[in-house]
């Protein structure tokens, strides 16, 4: 099944996923601007080893299924909705079996310190909603709704800086929370987004063509190294000063009730 993609479209889209990722940088600076600002220093790093945990999670366990879905999705056609289904699954399965991995590590017991008591269950619940987050934005831009992708992240950008000024006598708690509540809603709303979209493309277009396992492996094996390699040079070296540096934490902390 061959499908073209018009010149206009692919501007189209091109700038729509650069003004979100543009937009989504700028509030992850700005947030962490406010954090250093209205939150301890020593609450600041604990919440740094928990987010760059939980992003190095989601970014190995996603084994590149991004762009491959981009490349997927417009020939998949009528069988849109098979394809994702089989996609989300792999991209949930593995953020959890991801987090589970990571908690089990000293790392991972420093990133569930942030939160005393259940840092643990909140680092599985951000990492499998941030992996699905993130893998919404080449599935929205395959099923043609790459529109949705710069509402998407310019409503988590102003979602997380709200929860953040909001929530920032809660300390840690406080910053976490400024990641999680924007990330699940910005989920909810995209999976709407993609259910609709995937309904209408089953109903209106004919069956399409499936990638078989050689092609999966064909196309998943050197990008998905290469993800690795990006990931880890990202997010692991703050995890690894985190630990070097960080402060002991006291059983608990302002936001639970301590002067």
């Amino acid at each position: 099944m061959t499908v073209t993609v018009s010149d206009n479209r692919m501007v189209r889209d091109g700038i729509a996923l650069s003004v979100g990722a543009a937009f989504t940088s700028v509030a992850g600076l700005l947030g962490w601007v406010i954090s250093a600002r209205l939150v301890s220093t020593a609450e600041v790093g604990l919440t740094a080893a928990f987010t760059s945990g939980f992003l190095l999670v989601s970014g190995v366990t996603q084994v590149s299924l991004g762009p491959a879905v981009l490349r997927w999705l417009p020939r998949a056609g009528g069988r849109s909705g098979t394809l994702l289904l089989r996609t989300y699954g792999v991209v949930m399965a593995g953020a959890v079996l991801g987090s589970l991995v990571f908690l089990a590590f000293p790392s991972g017991h420093q990133a569930a310190a942030a939160v005393p008591g259940w840092g643990a269950p909140l680092f599985v619940v951000v990492t499998l909603a941030w992996a699905v987050l993130q893998f919404q934005d080449p599935v929205l831009t395959g099923l043609d709704r790459a529109g949705a992708v710069l509402v998407k992240n310019l409503g988590f950008g102003i979602g997380r800086i709200g929860v953040l000024l909001l929530a920032a006598s809660l300390g840690a708690l406080g910053i976490l929370l400024s990641w999680a509540v924007p990330t699940i809603l910005a989920v909810l709303g995209a999976t709407v987004v993609v259910v609709t979209a995937s309904r209408r493309r089953g109903h209106s277009q004919p069956a399409g063509v499936l990638p078989d396992r050689r092609e999966v492996v064909a196309l998943l094996g050197p990008t998905y190294l290469a993800s690795i390699g990006q990931s880890l040079m990202y997010y692991l070296v703050p995890l690894i000063v985190t630990a070097r540096t960080a402060p002991p934490r006291e059983p608990c902390s302002s936001w639970c009730g301590r002067p």
